[in-house]
């Protein structure tokens, strides 16, 4: 046994491959209340993916058994390291640790195809690896939220005291900044290694949020630490933690930051403002917000008439696990897809690869089916495998989604969502093509996330081997997602190289390494995404013969403009307006540290991603 709760007790398990794992098998299965917590739990973690959320191997649902198969955390959970005084762990670590599960927050709330709320942060549901790497854990209270309408309607409390955001208490709209508010409780316990409530002090010292405000107003936040026995070399990353936890936990909603922007502030990738009070709105009848670590979850319903749980169908169990079983790649029969076709009536484009048809689910989605050609050949046979492999274990709001595939003796095909405004390179070539330069910073902005993702964000590193602006698919908003993962490659975290073994990626795109027998890491896609940030900057091909010959190689002219410290009169002459003149310039910079010769040399995507967005 691993531990237990009211939901019922967590056991050690083991594959036969020798993978250990928690199954955590639940009591009082027959109530609804608990039906309700599995399906969130499934619904929630069952379809993302990131190095930060713990990962749900499977489930078992049986009139006798009722249970959920995670993978095994060998440190637990982080109140150990919090409030164990017998646990050893430096502050860089933890401060690592706050980092990581900002990272999986921020996944879930902007980065995933729908909202995720989670609705429960607080340190005993943020697991620890046995590399000290969080992953955050128990979505029994989780929702999903459309974005289109990203606040919900409770219909009964969630969360735990003291870690649950004031308007769960209230019969107000809730959005993800709920998750904000609690991660920034969290943070207040990670600075001062103690509860944020402990009776046993001093009255001015009892609440820890309160006492960090009333020190950090007082300018003595330097203090404050000292006696939290934080070290001087990690004194500024404690302080800028101790900020951002007072900005998380403002009492408006609005206030709160985006947790993009906390990654961002606790990184010290950024400034921190000064943050406004987060206390000045507190009543006396919140008191008992301050109590136990005892869950209150739905233990109290709310008299709000209007809609429930933001409209969340609370489907029956059989239909939940029908449209979980729909969010994985399924397998189509030659017959499916030429009535999803119509016969394959409509083509939207060809290639080597073969054809694509658009197609329709009887629901009304549109998607595009990639039928392959000569697909005996063996090389066709492995792109169909990297395909299916990487993309198809991916969810993430800047990737193409595989909604399945064909695999038969007649038929070999991949059925992708229907991307509305077809590839990049319309939007970048095509002189009728009307499109705001805003617009394409946001299209190379979300492009460089998706592969932060592939890159950093993934339990496996991805790496794509082939961007370049055919490879960018683009929808009805002008969202940006990157497809064509037939050349993708999966490579473990420890040993992060490949050797190649035939030549891969687009000319004109690919990294010169790429060409050489030399180790390739992921850095290969990063040469290739400066390649395309020069075209979106010229909205011209790079390579261009038909100008003078000082222009004909877009990346060098750029090069020769930017140390002659005209890169100005470069923007000038690819039409760029004034008012976009600051984003394009950071654009130019960052394809030229991209598209270093020496791989070591060009950033990661997730600095990528900071720079362009300044």
């Amino acid at each position: 046994i691993l531990g237990s709760g009211a939901f019922g007790v967590v056991f050690k398990g083991e594959f036969p491959n020798g993978i250990q794992v928690a199954v955590k098998a639940i009591t009082n299965h027959s109530n609804k209340q608990v039906e309700e917590q599995f399906m969130a739990e499934v619904g929630s973690i069952g379809r993302t993916y990131h190095i930060n959320l713990v990962r749900l191997y499977g489930f078992c649902l049986d009139s006798s058994k009722v249970a959920l198969v995670y993978e095994f955390m060998e440190n637990g959970s982080l109140d150990r390291f919090l409030f164990d005084k017998n646990q050893d762990i430096e502050w860089k670590k933890l401060h690592d640790i706050a980092v990581g599960t900002a990272k999986g927050l921020a996944y879930l709330h902007e980065e995933c195809q729908e909202i995720i709320i989670h609705y429960d942060i607080k340190p005993g549901n943020i697991l620890v690896d046995s590399n000290l790497h969080p992953k955050v854990a128990d979505f029994g209270l989780a929702k999903l939220c459309n974005r289109e309408i990203n606040q919900i309607t409770m219909t009964g409390l969630r969360g735990t005291p003291g870690y649950a955001a004031p308007e769960l208490w209230k019969p107000y709209p809730v959005t993800h900044k709920c998750d904000i508010y609690s991660f920034g409780m969290v943070l207040f316990e990670i600075v001062g290694r103690r509860r944020n409530h402990n009776l046993n002090l001093s009255e001015s010292q009892q609440w820890l949020p309160r006492w960090t405000w009333d020190m950090f107003i007082n300018n003595e936040l330097a203090v404050l630490l000292s006696l939290h026995g934080i070290e001087e070399k990690d004194r500024e990353k404690a302080e800028r933690m101790a900020k951002v936890a007072l900005w998380c936990v403002q009492y408006s909603p609005e206030a709160r930051p985006l947790m993009s922007t906390v990654v961002k502030m606790l990184e010290g990738g950024m400034e921190i403002p000064q943050p406004p009070n987060p206390f000045e709105h507190l009543e006396p009848n919140l008191a008992f917000n301050l109590g136990s670590d005892e869950d209150y979850s739905t233990s109290a319903s709310r008299t709000n008439p209007s809609t429930a749980d933001s409209q969340v169908e609370h489907a029956t169990m059989e239909r939940f696990l029908s449209n979980m079983a729909r969010e994985k790649p399924i397998r189509f029969s030659p017959q499916q897809l030429s009535g999803l076709t119509n016969n394959y009536a409509t083509i939207l484009g060809s290639g080597a690869f073969g054809v694509v048809f658009k197609g329709e689910f009887p629901n009304g989605i549109q998607v595009a089916v990639k039928a392959i050609t000569n697909h005996s050949n063996k090389q066709v046979e492995e792109q169909f495998m990297a395909e299916v492999g990487s993309i198809g274990r991916t969810y993430h709001i800047n990737l193409v989604r595989l909604y399945g595939f064909c695999l038969d003796s007649s038929k070999v095909a991949l059925v992708y969502e229907f991307m509305e405004n077809g590839s990049l390179d319309r939007f970048l070539f095509d002189k009728n093509q009307d499109i705001e330069w805003k617009k394409l910073h946001d299209i190379a902005v979300g492009t460089a996330k998706g592969l932060a993702y592939l890159h950093e964000e993934c339990q496996e590193i991805i790496i794509h081997y082939d961007i370049k602006p055919g490879n960018i698919l683009v929808d009805s908003n002008l969202h940006p997602k990157v497809a064509d993962f037939g050349l993708a490659k999966l490579c473990n975290r420890e040993i992060n190289q490949i050797t190649m073994t035939g030549l891969r990626g687009t000319p004109g795109y690919a990294a010169p390494e790429l060409w050489k027998p030399y180790p390739v890491t992921h850095k290969c896609d990063i040469y290739s995404f400066g390649m395309v940030l020069f075209e979106i900057v010229g909205r011209r091909r790079n390579h261009n013969l038909n100008l003078s010959e000082s222009q004909q190689w877009l990346p060098r002219w750029t090069w020769d403009m930017f140390i002659n410290n005209e890169l100005a009169v470069l923007l000038s002459l690819h039409g760029i307006e004034e008012k976009d003149r600051e984003k394009a310039e950071r654009m130019a910079k960052v394809a030229l540290w991209c598209v270093q010769y020496s791989p070591e040399a060009r950033p990661l995507m997730s600095t990528v991603v900071k720079m362009l967005e300044g």
